[in-house]
């Protein structure tokens, strides 16, 4: 769209495994205490959730689809556990889930030893511009992958 139009959020008749979740900041931050504080959840589970289960080499999370490879994210062990991506940085182990749709751009990052979680959600279609910046000055370096995630800056200059 990026049109300046509003882009009304339509309640879906469908679901769709990889991208159906329409909720609200509060709702969604209370689901992530309770995965945080693993209510609900064994211990195997949770680990397993958090465990890397298959490790990221692409260059690029979303399009253009490519075959192209990097080790830019080794250092911080990019993954995905089940459901979740997981890295590992000097905040400890992070497990972490965006998403995006038409106009509305979200990302969640949580930092398990250290009990932070960060949720932006956004209603613009350019809201993944400031993600990184944010980041930054909510956690410092918070070791987001922003390339991979394609969450390019809006002052950043190739």
């Amino acid at each position: 769209m990026n049109d300046g139009g509003i882009d009304q959020k339509r309640k879906r008749t469908e679901p769709v495994s990889g991208g159906s979740l329409v909720t609200t900041i509060a709702d969604y931050a209370k689901f992530i205490e309770h995965v945080m504080q693993e209510k609900g959840l064994s211990n195997k589970l949770f680990s397993d959730m958090i465990s890397p289960q298959i490790v990221i080499h692409s260059k690029t999370q979303f399009p253009p689809i490519t075959e192209e490879t990097t080790t830019e994210n080794d250092a911080i062990h990019l993954s995905y556990g089940l459901g979740w991506g997981v890295l590992h940085c000097k905040y400890g182990k992070a497990f972490f889930k965006e998403g995006n749709g038409d106009s509305w751009k979200n990302y969640n990052i949580n930092f398990i030893d250290k009990g932070i979680s960060i949720i932006i959600m956004t209603n613009s279609e350019n809201g993944e511009k400031i993600f990184k910046g944010l980041l930054n000055i909510l956690n410092e370096d918070s070791c987001v992958p922003w390339k991979w995630n394609g969450y390019y800056p809006y002052n950043y200059k190739k």
